[in-house]
């Protein structure tokens, strides 16, 4: 415990370190409200000059999930006094063993805007090396560089990966690192167990969405996520798997699987690449136009617990997201506890989410109570109707009220893994999982899934949830408070 009487500004105050926190308060009892404190989980370091001392944290800015970096200096009476608080409160923090000392960085200078070297420059480099982070750099010239380097590079002096990009950089990161893992187990990626690697990831927003890092920490901004890496919180993440009857095209993901709409859409934004992010825009216009559905069989084995995807939002002391890995993930006992759901139709969308899917242009997401680390999957089935339905369901994706699952032309299953299987106008004899019965014939050409971004050519998909597969650089999101009337306050 340490004890002082010192000066912020002109204000004489009295403060104390101990049980984790630093607080502060003015001697003058009239001022006694004013009581300032900081966790010393939330401190990025201590600063000493002379008789002062300075205190370089992180903070929340209120009814908001971003954080921002704050200063508070300290003048103590002598040197010696600056000197002990200084010692003490870095002894304690480097006594923290979740932060980590050493990362490798992997910068991506062509996803989005093409504003990922200048976000590392400008927002994360200076935060790491003001935490006495080390960090070896590598930009990316090609794709699959990250999958490549993470095969192949020793990773043993590292206790964190980050990747500054999109969605698809993100993608590639957790690919590969799994890869190796399984390369190195024996495991192949088609496993129902996938072995999880030991190496924290973290995602600092650099891409055109950014859904994953706004999913996690509740913004894309890269400040805050470059704070939730250096403070060196971290928590499970999900990913799903989607094998198709290519073994080697088995894959992960970690936002959302979609046939359809958005899989028309991300396969023909690859003529646009020179549109830069406007290229969904307008290929995403072309495709609302055309409006073209897609027939389809679902079968999904369905999540016993929350069938209808109904629980609550995924914030700090999520029950679902904190039960025991083991329990949550073991197998289901009967077909009656958790049956396969068969559902075949026409359908605009087809849906695997992993996470809400929420970002900037759709903060609620596609399903805002998906869970972040809970072993399922939302599957999220729009039915293909009149175009004036499809514009109900965009402007609900981007209203900040309210689900899709509210619309009646959308369904919403929370599940333990689904089997997709489209009909391909053939005579469908084949039966996909659970099912027994064909597809009615009917033509008309196969749509694409959007795997993070990417285009997956193979129609046929089946797709399993992984609980915690990886873990991440983030903090429980906490509701932010509502703002309240300046006037009425």
């Amino acid at each position: 415990v340490l004890l002082a009487a010192l000066h912020v500004g002109k204000k004489r105050v009295r403060a104390i370190l101990h049980a984790g926190f630093i607080a502060w308060e003015p001697s003058n009892p009239k001022q006694a409200h004013e009581r300032h404190q900081v966790p010393l989980t939330d401190i990025v370091t201590v600063l000493c000059s002379g008789a002062t001392f300075t205190l370089v944290y992180g903070k929340r800015r209120p009814s908001s999930h971003e954080w921002r970096l704050q200063r508070t200096t300290f003048v103590a009476s002598d040197a010696t006094t600056a000197e002990a608080w200084t010692a003490e409160a870095r002894r304690q923090i480097e006594a923290q063993k979740h932060r980590p000392r050493r990362v490798l960085v992997f910068i991506n200078p062509y996803g989005g805007r093409r504003a990922a070297p200048r976000i590392y420059e400008r927002r994360v480099r200076p935060l790491l090396e003001l935490a006495g982070i080390e960090a070896e750099e590598i930009v990316t010239e090609r794709p699959q560089q990250i999958r490549e380097t993470l095969l192949e590079a020793s990773l043993d002096n590292f206790d964190g990966i980050a990747c500054v990009g999109g969605d698809g950089t993100f993608s590639e990161l957790f690919n590969g690192l799994v890869a190796r893992e399984c390369r190195d187990a024996g495991v192949p990626m088609t496993s129902a167990s996938l072995p999880r690697p030991r190496i924290p990831l973290a995602v600092i927003p650099g891409g055109s969405t950014n859904t994953v890092a706004f999913c996690m920490h509740g913004t894309d901004d890269p400040t805050t996520c470059a704070m939730h890496l250096v403070l060196g919180q971290r928590a499970g993440l999900d990913l799903c798997s989607t094998t198709s009857s290519d073994p080697e095209g088995a894959r992960l993901y970690a936002s959302v699987l979609s046939y359809g709409y958005l899989g028309d859409i991300a396969k023909e934004s690859e003529r646009y690449r020179w549109m830069g992010p406007r290229r969904y825009d307008y290929s995403g216009l072309r495709k609302f136009l055309g409006n073209r559905g897609y027939r389809g069989e679902v079968s999904v084995l369905l999540d016993h617990s929350d069938p209808a995807a109904e629980t609550s939002k995924c914030v700090e002391g999520c029950e679902r997201c904190n039960a025991p890995v083991d329990d949550a993930t073991e197998a289901p006992t009967s077909d009656t506890e958790t049956p396969w759901q068969v559902i075949r139709g026409k359908f605009l969308m087809v849906n695997g989410a992993n996470i809400s899917c929420a970002c900037r242009r759709s903060p609620c997401g596609m399903s805002p109570s998906c869970h972040l680390a809970d072993g399922c999957v939302d599957v999220i089935l729009v039915n293909h109707t009149h175009i004036f339905n499809n514009l109900r369901l965009l402007l609900r994706l981007s209203s900040r009220k309210g689900s899709v699952a509210q619309l009646p032309f959308v369904r919403v299953l929370r599940a333990r893994g689904f089997h997709f299987r489209p009909h391909d106008g053939g005579n469908g004899s084949g039966a996909a999982t659970g099912s027994q019965q064909p597809i009615a014939p009917s033509g008309g050409k196969q749509s694409v899934w959007n795997c993070d971004g990417e285009v997956l050519t193979e129609g046929e998909a089946t797709i399993r949830p992984h609980r915690q597969l990886v873990t991440v650089f983030r903090r429980p999101l906490v509701d932010p408070e509502e703002p309240g009337c300046a006037l009425c306050s």
